[in-house]
């Protein structure tokens, strides 16, 4: 457990110590407002319903009663006596007296039942008879009535609903055709007489029924007929609406942003599958579930400010000062200087801010102790290796003075000795480990002068500007380096003389100091021996060629540290070249070496 805790942030912990809490307040929120929006959206469905039922049951007692004042005509015995004559080609069909009669029953009705009936018509193929009552008048033009055309949908021995908009006999100026009508055909296929009698049924009393229903505020209804639609209240329902109802339409069902309620019409006119059409859009259904969501969302509201709340306190006292913390820790620090650090918070932060100032003490403390060992120890490695070149040196002059001497040479031996003095004047330096570039190539001026009178068999030249010459360098960098040219390198030639060069340059990253010779060269196993050893730690105990580098390299190394240091090339039978890197730093007047930004040549 204590292992995973470690793989997370405080800001984590405490996210995840109210997760729990958020997540069980959000599930108890989301169960009750799924189960309270199912109920109020239930109950809209349930209103929507007992709407249509009860539109449905009044359009459809309206429509009976509509039905059974027409049969008052149908059934009276003058037009009985009428419809009877036609069907059996008796001439004429109707006396005047009987027609006079018929005539004011049919005005009579249209007068009595306004509401009821926009129009009623009466009218044979031979137009002996044509009668027309309407509310208000209007003419009647251009008569296509054919009994072949309507012999299949209505019926000759009782009245059949019909559509006038889509079968009407004759033409209106207005255009303005009812919804529904009552119709019946007189005479049949074998009588020479064809007639009808039809009552349109005032739209108005159909709109009635639906005029006032509401479900949600922009709700609709209308009034279908075989899945047409018939009458719309708003006029805003289109016919093309319809064709999206899945077959049969059920009781209820959605399409795209609406949900439909349909309720069939029982009554006389049931042929006709009349049925109430309500439309209600989905967002209003989710308005009624505002209220609660409103109440939910203030309890989630403000658990989630205390939340946000108490997430801020603990990331100002707690968090925040360990993040600051880490930040400090995590920044370079001088460790020789003391540090200490300055972090508010709570009373914890504050005792571990203390408890790290006190470590950093006592480490800035050891430190300083570590760094001044680490100073002596490099000082006793400096003076080892020191004391390994200047015996090596000494036993080689003098060799060469003994030699001189067995020549009875006295005139060379004398300089060669003079020669070794000044040698070892400027390599003693008073006790110095750091001398000038100036001396130091003084120095290598000397012990090529002493070794061109013992060899003469070679030429060299030392070049120093004049800037660089105060420059402040470790003592005997170059002399192990001469001596590996002329022992390794030039002395070994038979067929031209040999010529050492020192150039003394700068370069950005700080002085560079070129040895070369034509000499023999080095072959390339030799020479990546050679590289091999200057890249391993140096130890006095080696010998070979490359124990004067290795110690050159080690001293340069111990001194000024990575990335200054020698690096060898060399061509066989063309000659080697050695390059030294160190830093440029000047000797201050108090006789203080730097090796800083201000002391930079």
């Amino acid at each position: 457990m204590k292992k995973w805790l470690k793989s997370f942030s405080i800001h984590s912990i405490i996210f995840f110590s109210f997760l729990p809490l958020f997540l069980l307040i959000m599930a108890t929120y989301g169960g009750f407002y799924l189960i309270s929006s199912q109920q109020l959206k239930n109950q809209t469905y349930k209103s929507a319903n007992n709407i249509n039922s009860q539109i449905s049951n009044s359009l459809g007692q309206t429509l009976d009663n509509v039905y059974l004042s027409t049969t008052e005509i149908t059934s009276n015995w003058y037009f009985f006596q009428f419809k009877q004559n036609i069907e059996r080609d008796i001439a004429p069909a109707i006396s005047p007296s009987n027609y006079r009669r018929l005539y004011n029953l049919l005005e009579g009705l249209i007068i009595s039942n306004p509401n009821y009936f926009n129009s009623i018509s009466l009218f044979t193929d031979d137009r002996s008879i044509l009668v027309y009552k309407s509310t208000p008048a209007e003419p009647v033009r251009n008569i296509s009535f054919r009994y072949e055309d309507y012999s299949d949908t209505v019926s000759s021995q009782y009245l059949t609903w019909i559509l006038p908009r889509d079968m009407h006999p004759y033409k209106l100026d207005s255009g303005n055709y009812s919804s529904l009508g009552l119709m019946m055909l007189l005479g049949d296929e074998n009588s020479r007489l064809h007639g009808f009698i039809l009552f349109e049924i005032n739209d108005e009393l159909l709109q009635k029924e639906i005029q006032n229903a509401i479900i949600t505020p922009g709700s609709q209804f209308a009034i279908i007929c075989q899945n047409q639609l018939l009458l719309d209240r708003s006029k805003t329902m289109e016919a093309a609406e319809l064709d999206q109802f899945p077959a049969g339409i059920p009781e209820q069902f959605d399409v795209g942003d609406n949900c439909y309620f349909y309720t069939p019409v029982t009554s006389h006119a049931a042929e006709l599958s009349l049925g109430i059409l309500s439309r209600v859009p989905l967002a209003e259904i989710s308005l009624n579930q505002k209220p609660l969501s409103q109440a939910l969302f203030a309890i989630i509201a403000c658990f989630l400010f205390f939340w946000a709340l108490d997430y801020y306190m603990i990331h100002l006292t707690v968090s925040q000062p360990l993040i600051r913390l880490n930040r400090c820790l995590a920044k370079p620090y001088d460790i020789t200087a003391p540090i200490e650090f300055n972090i508010s918070g709570s009373r914890e932060i504050h005792t571990i801010t203390g408890t790290l100032n006190h470590f950093l003490g006592r480490i800035h403390m050891l430190v300083q102790n570590l760094n001044q060992e680490m100073d002596d120890r490099r000082i006793a490695e400096l003076n080892v290796l020191y004391e390994q070149i200047n015996p090596h040196f000494l036993y080689n002059a003098l060799d060469t003075i003994y030699q001189l001497c067995d020549m009875e040479d006295i005139r060379n031996a004398k300089e060669i000795t003079h020669s070794l003095a000044a040698f070892y004047r400027i390599g003693v330096s008073k006790g110095a480990n750091y001398i000038s570039l100036e001396e130091e190539c003084t120095h290598a001026q000397v012990y090529l002068s002493i070794m061109q009178i013992r060899f003469e068999d070679f030429t060299y030249e030392i070049v120093l500007p004049e800037q660089l010459k105060s420059c402040i360098t470790i003592k005997q960098i170059l002399q192990p380096i001469l001596e590996n040219a002329i022992y390794h390198g030039i002395h070994l030639l038979d067929d031209r003389t040999g010529h050492i060069c020192v150039v003394v340059s700068e370069e950005t990253a700080g002085i560079k100091i070129e040895v070369t010779d034509n000499g023999i060269g080095l072959v390339e196993d030799d020479l990546a021996n050679i590289r091999k050893g200057l890249a391993e730690p140096f130890h006095p105990s080696q010998k070979g060629k490359v124990y004067g580098l290795k110690n050159v390299h080690a001293r340069i190394r111990l001194t000024y540290h990575s990335p200054y240091g020698i690096a060898v090339d060399s061509v066989t039978e063309q000659g080697t070249a050695v390059t030294i890197v160190i830093p440029k730093i000047i000797e201050k007047q108090e006789g203080k070496l730097e090796n800083d930004e201000d002391t930079v040549c």
